[in-house]
Parts: C-alpha cells; structure tokens; sequence
C-alpha cells in the first residue's frame, strides 16, 4: 500500500509539472480555423421589371471582416447563371453602395442569378509540442460567400396598338338640274350607260326638243 501512494504521489508531481495545453490532451490543440467573416447580399436591382433590351443595373453589399479586407483581383467575383436571357460582359464597378453588375435582355422569361466571391484570408492553426505545449502559426487560406439565387422576371416589351382608321362619311349625290334650250323646255342631262342607254337618251332627247318647237310656233 506504501508502495502504491508512492507512485501516485509521482504522478501527480510529474502531471502538475506539464503545460496546461498538454494536460488538456492534443486533441484541444489541433486544426485551423479561418480568421475573419465574409457574407454577399443583393441590395437592388434596377428596373425591378425589365424588358427584353433594356440593362439590367445589380447592386451587391459585401459585409466582411477579414485582414486587408475582400481582393477580388487575387481571389474570385463572378455572376454565375442568367443564360440565355442575359448578356455581357462589363466589368464590375467597386462603389460605397457594393459592387454593382450591368447585364442586357435578350431574351423574355425567369433569369436565375448568383453572385460568388472567393478571396483570401489566413487561417490559424494549432499544434501540441511536447516541449512546450500547444502552438499556433498562420497560413494563408481561400474564404468564400454567395448571395444565393437572385430571380429576375424579364417582360417583352408592350406592343404599342395601331390607330383604327376614322370612318369617313360619303356625302350623297347631287342631282344636276336640267338644262333649257332656247324655246324654254327643260333637258335633263343624258344618263350615263352602255350603248343601248344613250340611244334611248338621244330619242327621248329629239322628241322632246320637237314637241317644244311645236309649242313655240302655235
């Protein structure tokens, strides 16, 4: 029984003496973790209901925490989806609203839109010395955030409607009054026809024309 408070006394002694990292056990002393935070979110989209040709204006907010801050230029910004109803490739512009997207209509229907940034941060990592305990060092490691799918519902633009055309009113005919020959009756105009009509006309004319005469001379 002496014997065995000896070496319990021993391992005591020789625990106490360990660095606290390492009575912990290597398994809290292991791994890396990414410093820093880094979240994408739409914050507008301007017209909120494009037509086919018009340019469609999206304006991404970055909200980061990370040492020297969001390097797209060494990491990776990009707008993934929209075909076939979005074209172009303008470059990003980096404003205080966000990093703003100008894409153009081609094409009428639902454009899914996402926007992903990857940049670089550090990572802190951790390992157990048996000398002197847990250890840390930094390396440099990719951090990356989505918006998610932003949704666009793009119109073809509203024909415009054709004038209908104003009916205009046919004014009716004037009758031509009849013309009087020197013994004062009164001869109508000769209707108009084929050549039966004017023979017609050419008779009643001669009787008409003799019968005034008469009329005259008595």
């Amino acid at each position: 029984m002496t014997r065995l408070c000896r070496l319990l006394r021993i391992a005591l002694i020789l625990v106490s003496a360990l660095p606290p990292a390492a009575q912990a056990g290597s398994d809290e002393c292991s791994g890396c973790a990414l410093l820093g935070s880094l979240s994408v979110r739409v914050v507008s989209v301007e017209p909120l209901q494009p037509l086919v040709g018009d340019t469609v204006t999206m304006t991404f907010e970055l909200d980061y925490r990370l040492p020297g801050g969001p390097r797209c230029d060494f990491g990776e910004c990009q707008l993934v989806g929209g075909e076939p109803y979005l074209e172009g490739n303008d470059p990003f512009e980096y404003t205080e609203a966000g990093i703003v997207v100008r894409r153009t209509v081609v094409q009428a229907g639902t454009a899914t839109v996402e926007f992903r940034v990857r940049t670089t941060t550090e990572e802190q990592c951790q390992y157990l010395d048996p000398q002197t305990g847990c250890q840390s060092y930094f390396q440099p490691a990719f951090i990356e955030a989505s918006s998610g799918p932003v949704e666009l519902q793009l119109l073809d633009p509203t024909p415009t409607p054709s004038a209908s055309p104003t009916p205009t009113a046919t004014p009716p005919s004037t009758p031509t009054a009849g013309r009087r020959d020197g013994g004062g009756c009164t001869i109508g105009d000769r209707p108009n026809g084929g050549p039966g009509g004017a023979a017609a006309a050419l008779l009643m004319l001669a009787l008409l024309t003799r019968g005034c005469r008469r009329r005259a001379a008595a």
